[in-house]
């Protein structure tokens, strides 16, 4: 069996909210910058765009929610995302449910707290 497909036996939630924990603690100082800037290099993070100094971010979930100067991502008419992001799944909402995040069904009405409000999207689209 190969590691990748070994995935599908971690839980997802309980790693997410370990990892969650981890992003947010205070780690020395050094840790944490080299910790940033790793991130940065791995994954082409334009810090020109970041609205501060990564020196002055505290943990890694600073970072990772940082924000980023007005004028380099201005928001026009249409669709628009409050994130940078891949999008890893869409499809349609079939009888109030939808398929979101780490394979989890999830229903609109609770979702969105109302169930009046979840019929009006049965049978449109999630992203």
């Amino acid at each position: 069996m190969s590691p990748l497909s070994l995935i599908r036996f971690i839980p997802k939630n309980q790693l997410s909210f370990i990892l969650g924990r981890l992003a947010h603690a205070r780690i020395p100082y050094a840790l944490q910058q080299a910790a940033i800037r790793w991130f940065v290099r791995r994954y082409g993070v334009n810090v020109s765009e970041i609205s501060c100094d990564i020196s002055k971010f505290r943990t890694l979930g600073e970072f990772f929610v940082r924000e980023l100067r007005p004028e380099v991502r201005p928001i026009a008419n249409g669709v628009t995302s409050p994130a940078d992001g891949k999008i890893i799944q869409h499809g349609l909402i079939e009888e109030g449910a939808l398929l979101q995040v780490k394979g989890q069904a999830q229903q609109i009405k609770q979702l969105l707290r109302d169930s009046e409000l979840a019929k009006a999207y049965d049978g449109g689209y999630f992203i």
